[in-house]
């Protein structure tokens, strides 16, 4: 049995998530979709963090920084995570899917 599952990968766009969604269609389940999103600030830090550890090829930046205006479209919960913990980002998310 299992209680949660957790995409984490980049969903920005809504039709991308309508085809997982219709995809689990025999599936009973409650969907609550989150996007975790951050200022272009924070973002840009992060990503070129990545990119000096080697995980990540400089392209990267151009492309998300496009792509972040595209999640206010989405019929998902917008979670800024900017200057957040990840220990803070888990427990609003628990708190959000806790709700009846």
């Amino acid at each position: 049995s299992i209680s949660y599952v957790l995409f984490s990968w980049v969903l920005h766009e809504q039709s991308i998530i309508a085809s997982l969604l219709e995809r689990l269609a025999d599936l009973s389940f409650q969907f609550s979709g989150f996007s975790l999103v951050a200022s272009p600030e924070v973002l840009r830090g992060r990503l070129a963090g990545d990119i000096a550890a080697g995980l990540r090829s400089a392209d990267v930046i151009a492309r998300s920084l496009e792509r972040l205006p595209l999640y206010e479209k989405l019929s998902t919960v917008l979670v800024d995570t900017s200057g957040k913990s990840i220990s803070t980002i888990t427990a609003e998310l628990a708190g959000q899917i806790k709700k009846p």
